[in-house]
């Protein structure tokens, strides 16, 4: 028998009336999930024993933009509740470009304002069991400050050598980020 089966139409008062659908079957009413067919776009029960894809049922992560930013030759780093030292950065939100996440972050974390350069790395930071964050890293351009403040979510702020940063607790993907920032501002400071 083909891929297409006939399939009764439960749906909008069309009892009795057949149409074809992808993998479609007799059963039960309670027993079926609904798929909208083409062209009409209406809905037809399918079994559901039948899988659908699983594109949507892939575990998700929450995505934070990070930003490095030299100043003098030294990283602007937050520590954070777990005691580390991390970029400064957050969440994305919905309908917000990375690139404007990453300079809000840093103006709501630590008062200054950055303009985004390129990404840097992008990876899986794994917190602790059952909390996994995608991580995205810009190298900045800040404006010029003196002096740098953070926000009350941060236990302390702080400038730190390339050098320092080796021995800081704070995970590898952040250290890898600001070398790679660091690097790419000696070969070729800002346009």
């Amino acid at each position: 028998m083909s891929l297409y089966r006939k399939a009764h139409l439960f749906v909008n008062g069309l009892h009795g009336r057949t149409v074809q659908t992808v993998r479609g079957g007799r059963g039960p009413e309670s027993s079926v999930r609904f798929i909208a067919i083409m062209p009409t776009m209406r809905r037809c029960p399918l079994p559901s024993s039948i899988p659908f894809p699983q594109d949507n049922q892939a575990y998700r992560f929450p995505v934070s933009v990070k930003g490095v930013v030299l100043h003098a030759e030294r990283v602007v780093l937050l520590k954070n509740e777990r005691e580390e030292w991390e970029l400064p950065g957050g969440k994305l939100e919905l309908g917000e470009s990375p690139e404007d996440c990453v300079t809000r972050e840093i103006h709501e974390e630590l008062g200054l304002h950055v303009t985004p350069g390129s990404i840097l790395d992008s990876w899986v930071y794994h917190i602790a069991a059952g909390v996994d964050v995608v991580i995205v890293t810009y190298g900045c351009y800040p404006a010029p400050f003196s002096t740098v403040t953070h926000s009350p979510e941060h236990k302390a702020v702080g400038l730190f050598t390339i050098q320092e940063i080796h021995t800081l607790p704070m995970p590898e993907g952040y250290k890898k980020s600001i070398q790679a920032w660091s690097e790419r501002l000696m070969v070729s400071p800002r346009r």
